[in-house]
């Protein structure tokens, strides 16, 4: 979680010793020579999930119906894409391994990129969903086939994970998780048990 630079990621210029959080994401030989620092730095950064998506549907229907298109749109939250990531600065140009720059296909913005600015908000469990695509003001039928062409570049073996695929609905407190509302009951639930033990005891 730590392995990282805010600093770097807002665009600043930041030296290999001012880079100590990203351990040893921050140059590609462990040596502090500038043309191999690893831009951005940091562990979570060059972990980044790379697999992608296309998305259709196959509806028998005869309705007509506009074209179905999952955009890459406002996935992130708004408060990093204005305030956090930034271009890096100009001052690493000719300067350390840019290796975003060498995923353009799957990262055509770089530091910028919706699917890389997702990613770098880390998740509080092992257990996670990431937003990849939205479906805003489309067509979806209730029941059709659904068809993904998915590139699988993300290796999971090291670690035994899963990966899976949600179509899911949102609202604006987020999707269907009953983890978390279930925590809510429980935790709720002992904190008024324990009111009412403590009040017997004041009372008596």
């Amino acid at each position: 979680v730590k392995s990282r630079s805010d600093a770097q990621l807002r665009g600043e210029y930041v030296t290999y010793d001012d880079m100590s959080y990203c351990g040893d994401y921050r140059s590609i030989d462990g040596t502090s020579n500038p043309q191999s620092w690893l831009l951005p730095c940091g562990a979570i950064a060059y972990s980044v999930f790379n697999d992608t998506f296309d998305f259709s549907v196959n509806d028998n229907t005869t309705l007509p119906k506009p074209e179905v298109q999952f955009q890459d749109v406002a996935i992130s939250w708004r408060s990093d894409r204005e305030k956090l990531f930034k271009n890096l600065s100009p001052e690493y140009d000719g300067v350390g391994v840019h290796w975003l720059d060498n995923m353009n296909n799957t990262f055509p913005k770089a530091q910028r990129d919706e699917h890389f600015i997702v990613w770098m908000r880390t998740a509080a469990t092992p257990n996670f969903m990431k937003t990849y695509r939205r479906c805003i003001d489309c067509y979806l039928p209730a029941n059709g086939d659904y068809s993904i062409v998915i590139q699988n570049n993300y290796p999971t073996s090291l670690f035994n994970g899963e990966k899976h695929v949600v179509i899911t609905t949102v609202s604006p407190l987020g999707g269907k998780n009953d983890q978390l509302g279930l925590s809510y009951i429980v935790v709720g639930s002992l904190l008024f048990l324990s009111g009412i033990v403590i009040l017997v005891s004041h009372l008596f």
